[in-house]
């Protein structure tokens, strides 16, 4: 049985093959240790590997990257992104209100692709998202990005959303908009995933 990206991740770091600081050891912890107290009394969520799976291959059957090396490629995720994703788009609340994680707070270190991960995750909240709240397909999301700077938002972050979006056919039905925030509207795709297991 082949590993899922993710977790290919977190044996990698438990084994210490890849070797990674304090915050990202404890968040391999908190996945395995949250995964080991699914469906334990006082545990409201589960991890739905299928959502996670849908997230992260979402991306290269949507995706192309748009400047540098690889623009017009498919963007693949790297394990350490799948394994964020995954935690992001995966955990889901057993009451069935969508899920668990509903804001994230993501740092990484210059140069490994923070513009462009964040621009690929707020196409898929934009266009191909359920409601975190309700778990029902968004209708019109809106997603809100924010930097420390104005520029790094709107030059940066929100460009590289409209250069991908170009790049990438299947997200042409998108149409962006952008003041302070920005509003998608979209056709449903449907993607088939296989299973992980």
């Amino acid at each position: 049985m082949e590993l899922s990206p993710w977790e290919r991740y977190a044996q990698a770091v438990e084994s210490g093959e890849i070797v990674v600081g304090k915050y990202v050891r404890l968040a391999v912890e908190r996945y395995r240790r949250d995964l080991e107290r699914q469906g334990s009394d006082g545990f409201p969520y589960h991890f739905d590997e299928s959502k996670a799976a849908v997230v992260c291959q979402w991306f290269p059957a949507c995706l192309r990257h748009s400047i540098g090396k690889d623009a017009k490629n498919e963007f693949h995720l790297s394990d350490w992104q799948a394994f964020g994703i995954a935690n992001i788009f995966g955990w889901q609340r057993n009451d069935g209100n969508g899920r668990r994680f509903r804001r994230v707070f993501w740092t990484m270190a210059r140069k490994q692709g923070k513009s462009t991960l964040a621009s690929g995750i707020a196409l898929f909240m934009a266009g191909f998202d359920f409601n975190p709240y309700t778990n029902e397909p968004e209708g019109q999301a809106q997603v809100i990005m924010a930097a420390t700077k104005r520029e790094q938002s709107e030059k940066v972050i929100f460009a590289e959303c409209l250069r991908m979006r170009h790049q990438s056919a299947a997200m042409w039905p998108i149409r962006l908009s952008h003041s302070h925030t920005t509003v998608a509207t979209f056709k449903q795709l449907v993607l088939t995933v296989p299973s992980m297991a």
